[in-house]
């Protein structure tokens, strides 16, 4: 039961506390675009290397 017990406490993400993975981030900075500047969904998708489905889901 010792074993078990620090994977249950782990942090499966691997972070720090406080500190936002790179996909998180990226969908916070997607979200602001969107929200900013009303572009179209599929300009959107482009440069952030997603489909246009992605975004509108966002």
């Amino acid at each position: 039961m010792a074993g078990i017990q620090p994977e249950l406490q782990a942090d499966p993400t691997g972070l720090q506390p406080g500190q936002l993975s790179a996909l998180g981030l990226r969908a916070v900075v997607l979200v602001l675009f969107l929200l900013r500047q009303n572009p179209v969904q599929q300009v959107v998708a482009e440069p952030f290397g997603v489909s246009q489905a992605t975004v509108s889901r966002r």
